[in-house]
């Protein structure tokens, strides 16, 4: 992990200089691993903390308590999300007249973290979560932009028709995350659907559903909008 967003109450000074970054690497992921399963609200600490390998008071020291940890976690995985690279999978959809490379790039970041979906949404409609606010911010009001974003830029080339952005990004949302939705003990389709062939086929659909019939050979790709 990168960039890791630490909360240090200012009582505490600072760490111990033979406190190593993986501890609270580890903390981190623990915490992520114990969301597949729980709600925040019903993870203790020390649950936690014995999963880490580590004595629990290092959850206050170093985040200011569980909320703490559970949003600085979130951020972390969402700081690997494709979102800051608006540019670079705009111009490669718009030299392949496909948005085959944001079906791409979204798709390994899912599939990566399978409970991501289903940790978030738990959060989201769970009333007492103090940590909604967070997951809020960093998945349902910036995955939706994105995805908006590159479309419409899309739309401004006369590659794709002009259209609902929204329903379209809707669609590039639902077909990417449904997998997720059917992990369960006995039954998944996520080993059958989370392949290659998967994403290619979603993109297929998106470009049949959206392409302008009056596409040119080929698209311009400088001076992203």
């Amino acid at each position: 992990m990168n960039n890791i967003a630490v909360a240090r109450s200012p009582s505490r000074g600072r760490p111990p200089k033979d406190i190593k970054r993986h501890v609270i690497e580890h903390l981190m992921e623990a915490a992520e691993a114990a969301l597949m399963s729980k709600t925040a609200k019903e993870i203790k600490i020390r649950e936690i903390a014995a999963a880490a390998g580590v004595n629990e008071a290092m959850i206050n020291y170093y985040f200011g308590g569980k909320d703490g940890l559970m949003v600085a976690m979130f951020h972390e995985i969402m700081g690997d999300a494709p979102y800051s690279h608006y540019e670079r999978i705009s111009r490669a959809c718009i030299e392949q007249q496909s948005i085959k490379p944001l079906i791409q790039e979204l798709g390994e970041f899912y599939y990566a973290r399978p409970g991501l979906i289903r940790m978030t949404i738990v959060e989201i409609v769970n009333n007492s979560s103090k940590v909604k606010a967070a997951y809020r911010a960093r998945y349902f009001d910036s995955t939706p932009a994105f995805v908006e974003r590159v479309v419409q830029a899309m739309i401004d080339r006369g590659i794709y028709c002009p259209n609902n952005v929204k329903f379209a990004t809707t669609s590039i949302l639902s077909m990417l995350t449904a997998p997720l939705f059917s992990i369960s003990e006995r039954f998944s389709t996520i080993d059958k659907l989370v392949s290659p062939e998967w994403m290619d086929h979603i993109a297929r659909m998106i470009d049949l559903a959206l392409k302008s019939p009056a596409l040119p050979a080929s698209a311009e790709s400088s001076d992203l909008p």
